[in-house]
């Protein structure tokens, strides 16, 4: 709460060169408790360059107010509202729309307090949860079981099969011409083709968010490349954020 302390960061900062607008200041939830006066001051930090993020949102007394008070840049969900999301029904569809909620304001949300065992099995269980990770399974198997009719041990795990049977025609199409870019840019990369040529099909199709590449211990190699379109509406603010080479 002190005022000087952001002149003592800035002062800081410029002795070894780094720009605010490469830190990013986490604020935790439940800080700053005369909130007329920490929002001015999150304000003030915030106009000299660094990014605001907002840690732990969805525990305890957790209110959307302070988001809207403190206008963070970045707003870190707790854990425990994903467990929760695996747990009940209810709030499992409440969540996406939390997060839309926040994209709409102009919000960056990320998912806090994953620790690598506790991803795993976060992700086995969502896997199983979301539709269209199981429509692209199906879409993708072509094992003889499934072509005579029967199921494979991989699509008959958690009811894949069945709910590539019973998606829209349009979604597993949709899904198959993903799977289809992805094996003609992987022989093009092994053929030799740099990343950016090789996957330029697939740059092109709705949904294609980023391309990146892998080693074969999962850790990226180089950076990521984005549609020109979707880069031109980012917040300029968030451009540090774009890079990942070296990402688990």
């Amino acid at each position: 709460m002190d005022a000087n302390y952001g002149d003592a960061l800035l002062a800081a900062l410029k002795d070894i060169g780094l720009p605010p607008q490469r830190v990013v200041l986490e604020v935790p939830e439940q800080a700053g408790s005369e909130t007329t006066r920490f929002s001015e001051i999150i304000d003030s930090m915030r106009k000299s360059g660094f990014l605001i993020a907002l840690d732990g949102f969805g525990v305890k007394h957790s209110n959307i107010d302070r988001v809207w008070q403190l206008r963070p840049d970045i707003v870190t969900l707790d854990r425990c509202l994903l467990q929760q999301a695996t747990e009940h029904s209810h709030i499992e569809c409440v969540l996406p729309r939390l997060v839309s909620l926040l994209h709409k304001s102009g919000q960056l949300v990320l998912m806090g307090g994953l620790s690598d065992r506790a991803r795993g099995a976060d992700r086995a269980r969502m896997q199983r949860r979301f539709r269209a990770r199981r429509v692209f399974r199906a879409a993708e198997c072509r094992c003889r079981a499934q072509r005579s009719g029967g199921q494979c041990d991989g699509c008959a795990d958690g009811g894949i099969a069945r709910a590539g049977r019973g998606a829209r025609p349009g979604a597993v199409r949709a899904a198959r011409s993903y799977v289809s870019g992805l094996e003609r840019a992987s022989v093009k990369l092994m053929e030799g083709e740099t990343l950016i040529t090789a996957t330029g099909e697939l740059l092109q199709l709705a949904d294609t968010a980023r391309r990146f590449l892998l080693d074969q211990s999962g850790r990226q190699i180089g950076d990521n490349v984005v549609p020109i379109v979707r880069t031109s509406q980012r917040a300029k603010r968030f451009s540090p954020l774009l890079h990942s080479e070296g990402a688990s």
